[in-house]
C-alpha cells in the first residue's frame, strides 16, 4: 500500500528487492499483468526512481519474445514515455536504434509502428519533432531495404500530417529542407526515388 509504506520506503524494497527484474520475468503475454505493471512503473516514474537500467529490463523483456509479449512491451512504453524525462526518452530511442541494427523485417515494421505511435497523441509537437528525427534516420540506415525504408518514410508523412496545427508548418518546412538537400546529393537510385516520393508528399 503506497500510502501506508510512503513512497520512499516504498521505492527502497522495489529496488532492494530487484522487484522489477522480477516482474519482468513472466507473464507478460497477458494485458492484464501488463496493466498492474504500468501502475508500478508509473509510480516509479512519479517518484524519480526508474534508471536507464531499469528501462534497459523493460526493453530486453520483449527482445525475441513472440508476438503477444512485444505488442504488450510496446503497448506499455507507448503508455510510459509521456512521463519520461529528456534523458529516459533519449535513451529509449537509442535503444529503438541499437535493435533496429539487429532486427529482421518484420521485427523492423513492429518497431517503426511502436515509434509512430508514440507521436500519434502529441498535441503540442514534444514529441513528433523527436519521432521525426528517429524515422528519418532508420530510413536512410545503410541496410535498410527499400519496403521498410517506403514503411518509415509513410510513418514520417503520417506524423507530419496530423502533428498539431502550430508546429506541423513548422515540422514541414525543417524536412523539405532536408529532402532537398538528400535530393542535391543524389544518394542512389532506390533512396533517391523514395526521397522524391517523400518530398512531394511533405510539400
Amino acid at each position: 500500500d503506497e500510502e501506508s509504506l510512503g513512497p520512499e520506503t516504498l521505492v527502497s524494497w522495489i529496488q532492494a528487492n530487484d522487484v522489477l527484474t522480477i516482474v519482468l520475468r513472466d507473464n507478460l503475454h497477458q494485458p492484464q499483468y501488463v496493466e498492474k505493471l504500468e501502475k508500478v512503473l508509473q509510480f516509479m516514474i512519479r517518484q524519480k526512481a526508474l534508471s536507464l537500467s531499469d528501462l534497459d529490463g523493460i526493453w530486453s523483456a520483449q527482445a525475441g519474445k513472440h508476438d503477444a509479449i512485444v505488442k504488450n512491451i510496446h503497448d506499455l512504453l507507448a503508455k510510459l514515455a509521456w512521463n519520461f524525462s529528456a534523458e529516459q526518452l533519449d535513451h529509449l530511442f537509442h535503444c529503438f536504434q541499437e535493435s533496429w541494427a539487429q532486427a529482421g523485417k518484420r521485427q523492423r515494421e513492429k518497431l517503426i509502428e511502436l515509434i509512430r505511435r508514440l507521436a500519434e497523441d502529441d498535441k503540442d509537437g514534444v514529441m513528433a519533432g523527436k519521432v521525426l528525427g528517429l524515422l528519418w534516420n532508420l530510413a536512410h540506415s545503410e541496410d535498410c531495404p527499400t519496403e521498410i525504408m517506403d514503411q518509415a518514410l509513410n510513418a514520417h508523412i503520417k506524423i507530419l500530417d496530423y502533428s498539431c496545427a502550430a508546429e506541423r508548418d513548422q515540422h514541414k518546412t525543417i524536412w523539405l529542407e532536408r529532402c532537398l538537400r538528400v535530393e542535391k546529393r543524389h544518394v542512389g537510385p532506390s533512396g533517391h526515388q523514395n526521397d522524391a516520393r517523400h518530398f512531394q508528399h511533405v510539400h
